[in-house]
């Protein structure tokens, strides 16, 4: 069952976000994405839309 504290308000359920995930993965696919936004992996980031922090 998903967790429904990760709907956010744009609708995406946040398991299914890849940048979201790729933040958790810390590995392959964490790389896999950088390269795909041409971004240092350390500038994933994604906490969710109803995160405490910005």
């Amino acid at each position: 069952m998903p967790n429904l504290n990760l709907i956010t308000r744009c609708g995406i359920y946040c398991g299914a976000c890849y940048i979201y995930r790729a933040e958790r993965d810390d590995g392959d696919f964490l790389s896999e994405v950088a390269k795909q936004q041409k971004s240092n992996p350390n500038e994933i980031k994604c906490n969710g839309c109803f995160a405490p922090n910005e």
